[in-house]
C-alpha cells in the first residue's frame, strides 16, 4: 500500500476496465514522472470528452453534436441498418470501407447473469427507426459470444415478426481446431443452393448488376495505372473471378465437376468442361497471377490490405522495380495491356446481357444500391426522381407484397418491367 494521492490514483486506475493492480501501479508511476505538460494534456483531454462527446440521438453512435458524422452524412444509404452492441464496434466496421448504410447503437448485449435484458438495450429506438418502411435490411453485428448470440437471435426472431424484409448476420469461420468435418458437412448442404440446376436470365443480370455497382460505388470508370485498384477496378482481378463463378453458377448444377474454389482451378474446369477455349483460360491465368503479383507488392510496400497502386511517380517506379520491371513505362505498358485483355474478356461474357433489360436499357432493380445504369435508363424513361422509382421497384423484388414472394413471380416480374415503365 502506497500513502495518500498515489494510492487513490492506483485504486482509481484499477476500477477501469481491463487495468489490473500492477497495471494501474506502473500508469500511476508513469505519470508521476512524466511531463507536467503531458499530464495537463491528459487532464485537458478527459475534461473535454466528458464536457462536449454525447451520444448521437439517432443511432447513439459517440458524437460531438446532435448527430454523430455518419448520421449526418447525406451519402450514406438509408435502406440498411447495421446494429451493433457498442460505439467501438461502429469503428471496426467503417475501417473496412465497404459498408455504407447507417448504423443503431444497442448500449450492450442481452446477459441475464449480469442481469441486462432486452429492456435495458435500445430496442424500442430501433423498433421506432423502422416504422416508416425506409429501412428494407437490418444487419446484426453483435459479438460472437454467448451473449451477443442471444441478442441476435432475439433481434432476428423480432424483427422477421414485424415484417423486416431482409435479417442477416455477420458470417463467422471455423476458429482454429473446430470441427472441420461439420464444416465441410455444413457446406455440402448448401450446394443445391448454390449451384441450381438451372439459373434464370435475371440471376445472371443481377450478378453483372454487382460489377457495375462496384464501379459506381468506388469511382473505378476507366482503366489507369495511377491511383488503379488492381483488384475492384475495370480489368482486375474481381472480373476474372467473376468470369469465373458466373459459369459456375450457370453450369454447376449440372456438372459437379465446376465446383471448385480457386480461381485457377475453376479457368481449368471450365476448359475440360468446353465452356470456354484454351487461349482464354491461358490468358485470364497469366492475367490473374500477374494482377496477384502486384497487389502483394503494394501490400508489401505499405504494410496494409490495400489494392490501389500509388498516385506519385516515385512510389509507382518502386512497384515497378520490385515487379522486376526497368522503368514505370515498361510496367505501364504491361498493366495496361492486362487490363485490357481482362476487361474485353468479361465484356464479351455479357456481351447479350443488355437484351435481359429491353431496348431503353438496363433495368436491375437488386441489390442494396441503386445500379448507375438503370437509374440512366429510368431518367431516359421520363422519370424525375430515378432513385424514388429505383427503391419503391427494389421492395417488390424483395417481396415486399405477397404477390411478389415467389422466385416465380419475381421472374415474371422482371420481365414485365420494361413495358410497365414505358
Amino acid at each position: 500500500m502506497y500513502e495518500g494521492a498515489v494510492q487513490d490514483l492506483i485504486d482509481e486506475l484499477g476500477r477501469l476496465p481491463g487495468v489490473g493492480p500492477k497495471s494501474a501501479q506502473r500508469i500511476a508511476f508513469h505519470l508521476l514522472q512524466a511531463d507536467p505538460a503531458d499530464v495537463e494534456r491528459l487532464t485537458h483531454a478527459l475534461s473535454e470528452v466528458k464536457a462536449r462527446v454525447r451520444f448521437c440521438e439517432v443511432c447513439f453512435n459517440v458524437a460531438e453534436g446532435e448527430r454523430c458524422r455518419i448520421c449526418a452524412d447525406p451519402r450514406r444509404d438509408d435502406t440498411s441498418i447495421c446494429v451493433v452492441e457498442e460505439p467501438k464496434d461502429v469503428v471496426a466496421i467503417e475501417r473496412t470501407r465497404e459498408f455504407r448504410g447507417r448504423y443503431h447503437v444497442l448500449g450492450g448485449a442481452i446477459s441475464p447473469i449480469d442481469g441486462v435484458g432486452p429492456e435495458d438495450l435500445r430496442v424500442r429506438e430501433l423498433l421506432a427507426r423502422l416504422g416508416d418502411g425506409t429501412v428494407t435490411e437490418v444487419i446484426i453485428a453483435t459479438d460472437p459470444n454467448l451473449e451477443g448470440e442471444a441478442t441476435a437471435s432475439y433481434l432476428s426472431r423480432m424483427l422477421r415478426d414485424i415484417g423486416v424484409q431482409r435479417v442477416t448476420r455477420l458470417a463467422s469461420g471455423l476458429p482454429v481446431g473446430g470441427d472441420l468435418e461439420a464444416g465441410e458437412g455444413f457446406l455440402r448442404e448448401l450446394v443445391p443452393f448454390v449451384y441450381r440446376k438451372y439459373l434464370d436470365y435475371a440471376a445472371i443480370a443481377d450478378i453483372h448488376s454487382i460489377k457495375r455497382q462496384i464501379h459506381a460505388h468506388k469511382g473505378f470508370g476507366a482503366i489507369a495505372v495511377k491511383g488503379h485498384n488492381v483488384k475492384l477496378g475495370r480489368g482486375g482481378i474481381r472480373e476474372i473471378e467473376f468470369f469465373a463463378q458466373t459459369q459456375q453458377l450457370i453450369a454447376g448444377g449440372r456438372m459437379p465437376q465446376l465446383r471448385v474454389r480457386a480461381t485457377e482451378e475453376a479457368l481449368q474446369a471450365l476448359t475440360d468442361a468446353s465452356w470456354i477455349d484454351e487461349t482464354t483460360r491461358a490468358e485470364l491465368t497469366e492475367c490473374y497471377w500477374f494482377l496477384r503479383d502486384i497487389e502483394h507488392r503494394i501490400q508489401m510496400v505499405y504494410d496494409e490490405q490495400t489494392h490501389v497502386l500509388p498516385q506519385t511517380e516515385a512510389e509507382l517506379r518502386r512497384i515497378a522495380l520490385m515487379a522486376g520491371f526497368p522503368d514505370t513505362a515498361s510496367f505501364s505498358s504491361r498493366l495496361e495491356s492486362v487490363l485490357k485483355t481482362v476487361e474485353r474478356r468479361y465484356a464479351k461474357l455479357f456481351e447479350h446481357e443488355g437484351e435481359l433489360s429491353g431496348a431503353h436499357g438496363n433495368l436491375v432493380f437488386t441489390g442494396q444500391r441503386d445500379d448507375p445504369d438503370t437509374l440512366k435508363t429510368l431518367r431516359a424513361l421520363g422519370f424525375e426522381r430515378p432513385e424514388d422509382i429505383s427503391r419503391v421497384i427494389r421492395t417488390w423484388h424483395y417481396g415486399r407484397y405477397r404477390a411478389t414472394q415467389s422466385a416465380e413471380a419475381r421472374e415474371r416480374l422482371t420481365e414485365l418491367m420494361p413495358e410497365l415503365l414505358k
